[in-house]
């Protein structure tokens, strides 16, 4: 960890962007296992059930709440820029 206010707040970001782009990925990865079962002509009935039984609606929430973090991330650090780049004009 480093003492730059700057550098913490987008590793913080960039965290969360990671974290946000695995549980995306896992997410539409089910998804796209259930269009393979489509197209081998499995019902779309057993696919949905597959897919909801496989733990959907957490892997959906997941995802969001992931995305959500992300852009709690990049909020908290808005301040951040701004108030630095506040004072620097203040500063001149």
């Amino acid at each position: 960890m480093t003492d730059d206010w700057f550098v913490e707040a987008v590793e913080r970001v960039t965290n969360a962007g990671r974290q946000a782009c695995l549980a995306i990925d896992t997410a539409v990865g089910a998804l796209q296992g259930g269009c393979q079962a489509r197209n081998a002509g499995r019902p779309i009935v057993d696919i949905v059930d597959e897919l909801i039984t496989a733990g959907g609606r957490e892997t959906r929430l997941s995802a969001a709440d992931a995305f959500d973090e992300y852009e709690r991330e990049i909020a908290l650090m808005r301040p951040m820029w701004w108030e630095r780049l506040s004072m620097r004009v203040v500063c001149r």
